[in-house]
């Protein structure tokens, strides 16, 4: 119950409705990240993003054509910056060297982690990465008992 109220509550604030939650995984984004840049959404039903061949409901994230407007929609909101890096990265096809060289950054794990860092900010205007249920530890049994149940 926790988690449902915790996904309406953002739902409201980002302005989205829960019905229509998709969850983008990192690996799905960088699959439709050249389509997008490229402008090249005629080619959607080339795209093999190993699924099904069947389409699925749009809610369940089975239409193409939804998922490349929704990662188009969200790749302008991001900061220049990181549009400028994902640009680089999956419509030019450049490697984190070269990247780190034309930004700036300093080194090839620098480009590396800004990447991953945007491809995260990409993600949450997306609605976030999905939700899931973190379980505690179940406490161990008190060393007192143990002991007294050794003596015996």
């Amino acid at each position: 119950e926790a988690l449902d109220y915790c996904q309406r509550w953002k739902a409201k604030t980002v302005g989205y409705d829960v019905d229509d939650v998709y969850y983008y995984e990192p690996g799905l984004v960088e699959v439709l990240l050249p389509t997008v840049l490229m402008g090249n959404f005629h080619i959607a039903p080339k795209l093999n993003l190993s699924g099904t061949s069947r389409p699925s409901a749009p809610s369940e994230g089975g239409n193409i054509q939804v998922l490349l407007l929704e990662v188009d929609s969200a790749y302008w909101k991001l900061s220049k910056e990181d549009r400028k890096l994902l640009f680089f990265r999956h419509a030019e096809s450049l490697d984190f060297k070269e990247i780190a060289n034309y930004l700036s950054l300093g080194s090839e794990d620098a480009a590396r982690m800004r990447h991953k860092r945007s491809i995260q900010r990409l993600i949450n205007k997306l609605g976030g990465r999905k939700p899931f249920l973190d379980q505690d530890i179940e406490p161990k049994e008190e060393t007192g008992q143990q002991e007294s149940q050794e003596l015996e």
